[in-house]
């Protein structure tokens, strides 16, 4: 599923060769806290190579990784865990 996320992603980009993004990685609470920003780098990291593999040139895509910082749910449940490990895409400019 994910997979063909990023392909559709990088169809939409290739059609729009102005715009840059920023692939942003988070994760959930648990485990530490440095381990948990370097997860997070790494996921965004991963996207950007599959988009640069699907023909994306690197330099319109920028990475950060957040760790637990940013989460869009609550950390108690497994569920929410889950929604916390994700990776967001962020137009930096439109074409």
């Amino acid at each position: 599923e994910s997979r063909q996320s990023v392909e559709d992603l990088a169809t939409i980009l290739k059609a729009y060769p102005a715009a840059r993004v920023r692939l942003e990685g988070h994760t959930d609470h648990t485990g530490d806290a440095a381990a948990n920003k370097e997860l997070s780098d790494q996921r965004a990291q991963a996207v950007k190579n599959l988009l640069v593999q699907s023909g994306v040139d690197s330099a319109r895509i920028e990475t950060a990784g957040f760790g637990p910082e940013r989460p869009i749910a609550p950390n108690e449940t497994e569920d929410g865990r889950l929604r916390n490990r994700r990776t967001e895409l962020v137009v930096i400019q439109k074409s």
